[in-house]
């Protein structure tokens, strides 16, 4: 069973040949960038469409931390129309929250932002509201 490196057709490849027959549906030969640019070259392809990542830490273990009431807006001519809610998600016990969202409706060139509550429980209770502020979706 062969590899390829630089100067070889990957299309060739075993690796290649191995990936289809068990089912990729989206191939990405790896260049100079390495891994990780491949990895953003396969995503930009993929237009799942809005992605967000939401994380809360806290100095020392909350009994609870999360995100919650989180809003995506689309900017329009008369002020934002909220497309997706969720009301978010917490952990126990943990002194880091990270959770990611995607909207797979977003359109390419529009105007979003989003909101939401980040939350701790570490010796008393506190919220602080997040907005993103307007930001333009390119694909």
């Amino acid at each position: 069973m062969g590899s390829y490196g630089v100067g070889e057709n990957p299309e060739e490849s075993a690796a290649w040949e191995t990936a289809k027959k068990a089912g990729a549906t989206a191939l990405y030969a790896m260049g100079e960038g390495g891994f990780l640019s491949a990895l953003w070259k396969m995503a930009e392809a993929s237009q799942v469409g809005l992605e967000m990542d939401f994380t809360t830490s806290c100095v020392d273990i909350a009994s609870v931390i999360g995100v919650k009431d989180i809003k995506v807006q689309q900017k329009m001519w008369y002020g934002w129309k909220t497309v997706l809610t969720s009301p978010g998600a917490e952990n126990q016990n943990e002194d880091l929250f990270c959770a990611s969202l995607t909207y797979p409706d977003a359109v390419n060139g529009k105007t979003y932002r989003v909101t939401c509550v980040h939350y701790a429980n570490y010796d008393v209770y506190e919220e602080v509201e997040n907005d993103t502020g307007a930001f333009k979706f390119v694909l």
